[in-house]
């Protein structure tokens, strides 16, 4: 990465002051004279923080850093206790600027780069693709962070007071986070972190998040479905057709008594609304006693899964009593103090019977323990989906007594009109008929929801199939990187001759 200082201007109270670098540059003063300073201000121009001298606290307004890249000289200017960095280059001769985040990233501020703050911008100017790190190094799922312009710098400057003990931060009294971010870089700069590494994880970290949003827009679609009764395609499907069906016959009933005459004997509008309310009696009826014994079942099931967790609370207390206990061997009567006599090598020392205590084998333990989560579990579940059970019987239940009372608000209103078994019955019909038709209408909306599931759900289990996909291919990259030493040795070859010229 070439990245060359060219100048230092610091703007003061009293004017201007301007350093400008070679390519070695050496200073040398009086302890005081600022000589660390400059170091320190190179860094707050690049998104550090900084501790003014006595000196800069009276006089220090801003600083403007220019450095030559490998795209372009970038000039950085930050003014004192600012959070962002005024930035501008010239590529093509075409002159470039923006104001930039100098550290926390608050989007995306030149369009289509990717670029949120000042490190993503000198990455960019030197052709450099940031590097990618895990935030969190224990969990596989944590989302990828970029690594710093500045994580990589702090190598360039060594403190003078801790030289030859925290250049790499990994001392136990480092702080946990330095100790991190340097790992990475070092990770990084050996070669154990390359970009098809990196483009591996930030795929499979948008495949997560894809994944994510599928899942949560199937729950939601799936408990629409279940709120308004419809549990499948098939259901509404079947629904719509007997609709249509009802509604078939509904109009065949109308064309049939409009053809008769009026004097033609029919069944009045009473008679039939009250079969239907007797018809809708029943099924409430009936509902009404399915829900009695879901709800024995689900009471027997819950003392089930009671009786299970007292026995294995029993049960682990007994192990424990065992390990205690087993190991023992009473002189004593543990009641009376007295001496126990002589017991045969098979029985109990204390009660005189046969032995039967035996420690119980820790696997097996383990086995009983399993068990007896597994089964808590299947009656958790089956208590879950008999409460599902339930909420759609009662959700059944209303429709249909709203129904009923429907009907007995038809009924009243019937009575009290004069009109003839005729006129009744075909008002009748046709109230039905509208009745109908409104609820055939209302299906429509709800038949694009079983679609649009089914959809969400075939497009999770690509993403899932896919994410396998990625692990697999980031497995072998993460273990091609780390087996390339190149850089390792590189480094190693460095060291040694600088040891060696250094005497």
């Amino acid at each position: 990465m070439k990245f060359v200082l060219k100048s230092l201007v610091l703007d003061l109270r009293q004017g201007q002051e301007t350093l400008t670098f070679a390519g070695i540059s050496y200073f040398w003063g009086q302890m005081g004279a600022g000589k660390s300073s400059i170091a320190k201000l190179i860094d707050y121009c690049l998104g550090g923080t900084i501790q003014l001298s006595s000196a800069l606290q009276a006089e220090f307004v801003g600083a403007t850093l220019t450095v030559e890249l490998e795209r372009s000289v970038l000039s950085i200017e930050r003014q004192r206790d600012a959070s962002n960095a005024f930035a501008s280059w010239t590529v093509d001769g075409e002159v470039h600027s923006v104001v930039i985040p100098a550290r926390t990233a608050a989007g995306e501020v030149i369009a289509q780069t990717d670029i949120e703050t000042l490190s993503d911008l000198i990455f960019w100017l030197s052709g450099i693709q940031p590097p990618r790190v895990r935030k969190s190094k224990l969990k596989a799922e944590s989302k990828m962070i970029r690594l710093s312009f500045r994580d990589l710098f702090w190598y360039c400057y060594l403190d003078q007071d801790d030289i030859d003990s925290s250049f790499f931060h990994l001392e136990e009294d480092a702080e946990f986070y330095l100790r991190l971010k340097s790992r990475d870089v070092i990770r990084y700069v050996i070669g154990y972190h390359d970009e098809r590494v990196a483009d591996l994880e930030a795929e499979l970290d948008q495949l997560r998040a894809n994944r994510t949003a599928r899942a949560a827009a199937i729950n939601s679609l799936t408990k629409t479905l279940e709120d308004v009764g419809a549990g499948s395609e098939l259901q509404i499907a079947e629904r719509e057709a007997s609709l249509k069906l009802a509604l078939s016959r509904a109009d065949e009933d109308i064309r049939t008594l409009r053809e008769v005459t009026k004097f033609q004997q029919t069944d009045h509008a009473l008679d039939l609304i009250a079969r239907r309310t007797a018809r809708l009696g029943g099924l409430i009826n009936r509902i009404n006693e399915t829900t009695r014994e879901l709800a024995e079942v689900r009471e027997r099931h819950i003392r089930h899964r009671n009786e299970i967790e007292m026995l294995g609370l029993k049960f682990r207390r007994s192990s424990a009593a065992r390990a205690i206990l087993g190991g023992v061997e009473f002189v004593d009567c543990p009641r009376c103090l007295q001496h126990l006599p002589e017991r045969s090598r098979l029985c109990c020392d204390v009660c005189g019977q046969e032995d039967r205590m035996e420690l119980a084998d820790p696997a097996e333990q383990g086995a009983i323990e399993r068990d007896i989560v597994a089964r808590r579990a299947d009656l958790e579940d089956a208590i879950r989906a008999i409460d599902r059970n339930l909420e759609r019987l009662r959700r059944r239940q209303d429709a249909l007594l709203a129904s009923k009372a429907g009907l007995e608000t038809k009924r009243n209103l019937t009575a009290e009109e004069a009109d003839s078994a005729f006129l009744s019955t075909v008002l009748l019909k046709e109230r039905e008929r509208a009745a109908l038709q409104a609820e055939l209408d209302s299906l429509g909306w709800l038949l694009r929801l079983p679609n649009l599931l089914r959809e969400q759900r075939e497009a999770h289990a690509q993403i899932v199939a896919m994410e396998q996909v990625i692990r697999e291919a980031l497995k072998e990259a993460r273990t091609a990187a780390e087996a390339d030493r190149t850089s390792l040795e590189h480094l190693g070859t460095y060291f040694l001759d600088a040891l060696v010229q250094s005497g």
